[in-house]
């Protein structure tokens, strides 16, 4: 993974990095790009902050709910 600093510097590929995917697929990236602004609006209804490269923090936050909805998307379906 990238040094990312900040919450918009994050890509599919990064996310496909750390949830150590072999290959990505077009699905995949429709999937992980999907997952990212899901959970980016989440962060924001959940702490009340609209801009999140303010807080550094934010970013491994991204990290796991985009994990636990990869992991888990089959459930959600």
């Amino acid at each position: 993974m990238n040094n990312i600093s900040t919450v918009s510097e994050i890509t599919y590929q990064d996310l496909a990095e750390y949830l150590r995917l072999p290959e990505v697929t077009e699905d995949d990236q429709n999937t992980l790009n999907s997952l990212l602004g899901i959970a980016k609006e989440f962060i924001k209804k959940y702490t009340g902050r609209e801009d999140l490269d303010e807080f550094q923090d934010f970013v491994i936050v991204v990290f796991v709910l985009v994990q636990d909805m990869w992991d888990n998307r089959t459930l959600y379906v």
